[in-house]
């Protein structure tokens, strides 16, 4: 029966078992609590003049920014309010409404070759402002 073991305890290891289970006299130093996160987690990551790479010059951006919209090149996990903060920050003006729209990966041929391989997508953002508000992209 080796399952079952009845021992006897001796006087010693009643004292030493009581006095484990003694409770302490001194108390532990409570743990120091994580800080809250803000809304935007950006803050965390990675600082603000970081979320806008560089301003997209196409056509349509162009054409689109004597409008009041201006379009941006944006960090893959910026958000609207990172991007709203940014824009403030930077050039100084409060947009009216941002737009973020992801830019898909496309698979790319090389004639010579005959190699494929990815071309890398990302994120933009269409930052549109007041009117009479402009920000000057050099």
């Amino acid at each position: 029966m080796a399952l079952f073991r009845l021992k006897k305890n001796t006087e010693e290891e009643k004292k030493s078992e009581q006095a484990a289970v003694a409770p302490r006299t001194q108390k532990s130093p409570a743990p120091a609590k994580a800080p809250k996160k803000k809304a935007s987690g950006m803050e965390y990551w990675r600082d603000l003049e970081s979320v806008l790479l560089n301003p997209r010059v196409t056509e349509k951006a162009t054409i689109e920014s004597e409008s009041g919209v201006y379009v941006f090149d944006i960090a893959t996990r910026a958000t609207k309010r990172d991007v709203l903060d940014a824009v403030e920050k930077i050039y100084k003006v409060v947009p009216r409404k941002v737009r973020v729209a992801a830019i898909p990966h496309k698979k790319v041929r090389s004639r010579s070759s005959n190699r494929t391989g990815v071309k890398a997508g990302g994120k933009k953002a269409y930052v549109y402002l007041k009117k009479g508000d402009a920000i000057e992209i050099v």
